[in-house]
């Protein structure tokens, strides 16, 4: 490791928060965001968590976890605002790019991982998704995080190793749904030989 990893890593982590928290919480909610904040504030109102409803009609159109985010969020900031409803993609969006600088470090070598750290920042998309209040991010961090552990501990046949890819996966299903675990679960299978 020469002298500029170090001060590259760090220049990417500190370019990689301002860019995901760079104004996260000032515009106002739009598109499906608006029903991500209603059902949490209808848990709230209802004091129940687990039978999400939108305009008192029960609404299970996505998993819990994303509405449990933003209410856990809500309940340590003492609001339940923008900032809050789009914290959880911000954070996920920190975790993909965690996660695929962890995969092109173990697939090829630190230089690939950063550029591809790098390289995802800097897209549009990507930087688009992390500041919406949806279950997208998270649905992506859990793809990209169960990748990337199962490619750093391929040869690591433990409970443990397991235990950690499938925790991901279904972590990230109760986020957007049944992609988080059929997506990594693909790419990790090996072929008989």
């Amino acid at each position: 490791m020469t002298c500029d990893q170090p001060r590259s890593e760090i220049v990417f982590w500190i370019a990689a928060v301002v860019v995901v928290f760079w104004h996260l919480g000032l515009s106002s909610l739009h598109g499906s965001e608006d029903r991500w904040a209603e059902v949490t504030r209808e848990m709230f109102l209802r004091k129940d968590f687990f039978h999400p409803t939108l305009n008192g009609e029960p609404y299970f159109d996505k998993p819990l976890l994303g509405y449990w985010l933003v209410a856990l969020i809500a309940m340590v900031t003492g609001h339940l605002n923008e900032w809050a409803v789009r914290l959880p993609g911000a954070l996920c969006g920190l975790a993909t790019l965690w996660a695929t600088h962890s995969l092109g470090r173990s697939l090829w070598s630190p230089a690939v991982g950063r550029t591809a750290a790098w390289l995802l920042l800097t897209t549009y998309g990507f930087f688009s998704w992390t500041m919406r209040g949806e279950a997208d991010m998270e649905n992506l961090a859990a793809i990209t995080g169960a990748t990337a552990w199962y490619w750093s501990r391929r040869e690591k046949r433990d409970f443990l190793s397991y235990f950690v890819f499938y925790l991901i996966c279904c972590v990230g299903a109760h986020a957007k749904g049944l992609t988080a675990m059929a997506v990594p679960a693909r790419k990790s299978v090996r072929p008989i030989s």
